[in-house]
């Protein structure tokens, strides 16, 4: 049977039905681009049909029987197979294995689509929001400290690092090898209490510094710790200097640390002379870096009689 002959078999198709009589050319078909033009001829001859008629166009599969070639127009149901069919083409489109649908496959490459998004947006938002201070930065002072006794000699200090009243004995913190990602909202609070208490008791000395102070991290169940010390210091000038900020934290997977902002608080009975935050090189590899904090150290300056600070 010529082309021509096959091509008027399909037009006496009824286009509509559930299975429709096979159409049938070997592999080799018509030679050349004239086999090509012989497909689409067909395609749209169903077309044409499918306009008059109002009915679903079919589809196209073609399988290789017996080393053969053959094109299937079908309808609502299943080409079924017989043993050793090989069905490898859609519409023409080959298909990556013949066992997996090509529905499956959009939905596993749209998946991988919204995947590979998702951390490629993760990654610009943690670069945008990453915590870069400059080398050297001047903080804020905050208080009513009076003037620096120039003549005096013996200064008093207590220095603690508070642990953002999420340390205590019965923590045991991820970071240092344990489990405990946020220590309970009423041990952080009674731990904050007794720290406040503490340094109410010690508040005669000359200077006080602190660290791992937190301002309304979710790790201290959002409490302002730096105000909260502030309050109880009349009398001093106070300031911080942040060495650990970010939106959110998302280690560990299971239970991120979220949000954190936190560092070091100064308070002193004298206004100094000069105030500076120092940051040193960050260390941290690309991308702990950006979930690292960034240590740093403050300095006061204070003017004595001798001309010395």
């Amino acid at each position: 049977m010529d082309g021509y002959s096959r091509l008027e078999s399909f037009r006496k198709m009824r286009i509509g039905q559930h299975v429709f009589k096979p159409v049938m050319f070997p592999e080799g078909g018509l030679p050349g681009p004239p086999d090509q033009f012989f497909q689409h001829l067909l395609l749209l001859s169903g077309r044409i049909g499918v306009l008059f008629s109002n009915r679903k166009l079919p589809e196209f599969k073609s399988f290789t029987y017996q080393g053969t070639k053959q094109w299937h127009a079908v309808g609502k149901k299943r080409v079924s197979a017989g043993k050793g069919t090989n069905i490898n083409r859609t519409f023409g489109r080959a298909s990556t294995h013949p066992d997996v649908k090509p529905k499956v496959l959009k939905i596993i490459a749209v998946l991988t689509g919204v995947l590979l998004l998702a951390i490629v947006g993760c990654i610009f938002f943690f670069l945008a929001t990453e915590f870069n201070p400059p080398r050297r930065l001047t903080p804020v002072l905050k208080g009513s400290a009076s003037a620096f006794e120039k003549t005096k000699t013996e200064f008093s200090l207590l220095i603690w690092n508070i642990g953002y009243a999420g340390m205590g004995a019965e923590c045991t913190f991820f970071y240092d090898g344990g489990e405990m990602v946020f220590p309970p909202k009423d041990v952080v609070e009674e731990s904050f209490a007794n720290i406040l208490k503490e340094v109410k008791e010690h508040s005669g000395v000359d200077f006080i510094l602190l660290q791992e102070v937190d301002i309304r991290s979710a790790r201290s169940w959002n409490t302002n710790q730096y105000e909260g010390l502030a309050g109880i210091l009349t009398g001093f000038t106070g300031t911080m200097a942040i060495n650990y900020r970010s939106p959110f934290i998302p280690v560990p997977l299971n239970q991120p640390l979220g949000k954190v902002k936190g560092g070091l608080a100064f308070f002193s009975r004298y206004s100094p002379d000069h105030a500076q935050i120092n940051y040193f090189d960050n260390s941290f590899p690309f991308p702990e870096r950006l979930f690292q904090l960034k240590r740093c150290f403050l300095t006061l300056r204070f003017r004595m009689s001798n001309g010395k600070e």
